[in-house]
């Protein structure tokens, strides 16, 4: 990868920390309600920017980054269909609506749900 492109690459991981870290929360405590994988590529931006060392920011931002990227990544997990008896087994819900924790799993076209099948939660108590 040639200097320029990882130059790219990192200040898009740095800008999308920054903005994780500035957005605000909403009281279920994800930034987005209205698909669930937007958290999600938010907290992993800032978790793999923060475990890059954010070079730009002081250590207390980088401790409070890393807390809330951990935070949100495992909120959005939580909400994963965790039964293995169930159709929707490791599919999460894309709209939260107003009730996150009553929103159901749902089945992206063509019946696969990419997140899915890279972080299928084997073996985890549900």
């Amino acid at each position: 990868m040639n200097i320029e492109t990882k130059a790219r690459k990192n200040r898009v991981l740095r800008l999308a920390a920054d903005h994780a870290m500035n957005m605000p929360r909403l009281a279920s405590g994800f930034w987005f309600h209205k698909d669930l994988r937007d958290n999600f590529y938010f907290a992993v931006h800032l978790l793999a920017y923060v475990l890059k060392g954010a070079p730009e920011w002081q250590a207390e931002r980088r401790m409070a980054g890393e807390v809330l990227g951990t935070e949100m990544l495992l909120k959005v997990l939580a909400l994963q269909d965790r039964h293995p008896e169930s159709p929707m087994y490791g599919h999460w819900p894309l709209n939260l609506g107003s009730d996150p924790a009553a929103a159901k799993p749902h089945v992206l076209a063509g019946g696969a749900d990419g997140l899915s099948d890279h972080l299928l939660l084997r073996g985890l108590p549900a």
